[in-house]
C-alpha cells in the first residue's frame, strides 16, 4: 500500500490591504479613497461603519501621504489647530456609509490615506488604504 499522504494545510488568508479594522464593537467595514474627476486636487472618500458596541459620536480625521515638491510628505485634514468641519462629524448606533472630500495643496500626489476615528478620549479606530496608480 502507498504510504499516507501528509496532512495539507490550507495556506492563510491573505489579509486585504483595507481589512475590516475594529474596536470595541466600532468596526470600519470599508473605505475607499479616490482622485475626484471632477475636481482637481481634491479626494473622494467612502467609509462603512458597523457598531454593536457603544454609541460612537466623534470626527473623523485624515493623514495623506503622498509627495509634493519631490519630497515626500503628509497633508493632515483637518489641519491641526483648524475648527473642526462639521462634515467630518460622525455619530454611529449601529450602522453608518458616509462619503466626502478632502481638499489637497497644490501639486501634492497621495500615495496612501489613513482616516482615524476620533472621540474626546483619542482614536478610537485608525486604517490606512493605499491609493490607486494613476496615469
Amino acid at each position: 500500500p502507498a504510504p499516507a499522504a501528509a496532512p495539507t494545510v490550507p495556506p492563510a488568508p491573505a489579509v486585504p490591504e483595507a481589512a475590516p479594522a475594529e474596536q470595541d464593537g466600532l468596526e470600519l467595514k470599508a473605505f475607499a479613497v479616490t482622485l475626484d474627476p471632477t475636481v482637481p486636487g481634491h479626494l473622494r472618500y467612502h467609509l462603512t461603519l458597523a457598531n454593536t458596541g457603544r454609541k460612537f459620536n466623534g470626527t473623523l480625521r485624515f493623514a495623506v501621504v503622498g509627495e509634493q515638491e519631490g519630497k515626500t510628505t503628509t497633508w493632515r485634514y483637518p489641519a491641526a489647530g483648524d475648527a473642526p468641519d462639521p462634515k467630518l462629524k460622525v455619530e454611529v448606533s449601529r450602522f453608518l456609509k458616509t462619503a466626502g472630500v478632502i481638499p489637497l495643496p497644490d501639486g501634492f500626489a497621495p500615495r496612501s490615506v489613513t482616516v482615524d476615528l476620533l472621540e474626546p478620549s483619542g482614536v478610537r479606530l485608525s486604517q490606512q488604504t493605499r491609493m490607486g496608480r494613476t496615469s
